[in-house]
């Protein structure tokens, strides 16, 4: 029940800020969300809840548990997770603060880094000098 309510509320947390980057790029909200600090707190907050949980709860970790897929799955599939949202949305929030003024034109490159969070992140690197340009 726990493992389920972590992903409930790291979904609820992530989701609405990336519609929000992505829907009303140029809004007073977007920018608020993309300077604030409490949302990756509350996340950070969450994913360091699900990895207690997973050690805790979980079969023993191992160092080798992190080298190879079938050592991760059992015990840390939520954690992984929430580390990818944690991220990929820290790294949306950094874009958005590299391209204030991209307005829509950065919206594809957030939608492919929520989905495909390296390849978006790519993306903005190679078309980052056309984004900052109004």
């Amino acid at each position: 029940m726990a493992g389920v309510l972590g992903f409930v509320l790291i979904e609820i947390v992530t989701l609405p800020i990336w519609a929000v980057w992505i829907l009303f790029r140029r809004s007073r909200l977007a920018r608020h969300l993309a300077r604030a600090d409490w949302p990756w707190l509350l996340v950070g907050a969450i994913y360091g809840f699900c990895l207690v949980r997973s050690i805790v709860v979980g079969p023993p970790l191992r160092l080798a548990s992190f080298l190879t897929l079938s050592g991760v799955v059992p015990s840390g599939t939520l954690t992984a997770w929430a580390h990818f949202l944690c991220l990929d949305s820290f790294a949306g929030r950094w874009m958005v603060r590299q391209a204030p003024e991209a307005g829509y034109r950065l919206s594809p490159v957030l939608a492919a880094t929520v989905l495909f969070a390296p390849l978006g992140q790519v993306w903005f690197l190679l078309a980052r000098r056309r984004l900052e340009r109004p």
